[in-house]
């Protein structure tokens, strides 16, 4: 978990790609406000989204607003901390991810995520976002 307290702070966009339904929603980007330990023994961090999102669950029925989703690797060798990696290849910062709503409110100080108090809804990836500073003439394209 320690690798993961350095993404604290990070924005970034999470992506759903498998949700059950035949048009997954478009989240909007958010901040990573805490690294957790799973019950099962796995990495998490906790997203806080920029805005909600409205949701139904496939599987459920369940209608949600969602505000904050929890994230872990769903790839064998692909830990959460490559969002900070620059590396040359195609999957450059892209973590495949599984996607949970926290089903209780998380306390502040308690690093675990009970898994039997959370319920996974979707497949997808995440990425950092990175911030364009357009002052002073940087991210402007000639």
């Amino acid at each position: 978990m320690k690798q993961e307290q350095s993404l604290v702070g990070l924005r970034v966009q999470i992506i759903i790609e498998e949700d059950g339904t035949p048009t997954p929603p478009t989240m909007p980007p958010g901040k990573i406000t805490k690294a957790l330990r799973g019950t099962d023994g796995d990495d998490y961090c906790l997203v806080e989204l920029d805005s909600p999102v409205r949701y139904m669950s496939a599987r459920t029925g369940e209608k949600w607003v969602l505000t904050d989703v929890a994230i872990t690797s769903h790839m064998v060798g692909i830990p959460l901390d490559r969002l900070l990696w620059n590396l040359e290849d195609d999957f450059s910062g892209v973590v495949p991810v599984r996607i949970l709503k926290p089903l209780v409110p998380l306390e502040d100080n308690d690093p675990v995520l009970d898994l039997s108090k959370a319920e996974e809804f979707a497949l997808g990836r995440v990425l950092q976002v990175r911030e364009r500073n357009t002052r002073a003439g940087f991210g402007k394209r000639g």
